[in-house]
């Protein structure tokens, strides 16, 4: 089964506001069991949802920063 087949049936939901909806534990066995997958399918698809989890892992990290700044 490809990326392609899998995300189909299971997508990850990155846009959920509640990252507890989104389906981020498919990313290890993304990881360790796809192969033969089309390399555009990474450059069109992995690649634009890695960026929307940098994204938005740097969109929560400003939020502790500065948390924990306006705390003190």
């Amino acid at each position: 089964m490809g990326p392609a087949t899998l995300l189909s049936l299971v997508p990850l939901n990155l846009e959920a506001e509640d990252l507890s909806d989104a389906n981020v534990w498919l990313f290890p066995i993304l990881k360790h069991y796809i192969v033969g997958a089309p390399l555009n399918y990474f450059s069109e698809e992995i690649l634009v949802m890695i960026k929307r989890m940098r994204e938005k892992a740097q969109k929560v990290f400003l939020f502790f920063i500065y948390k924990g700044a306006v705390s003190y």
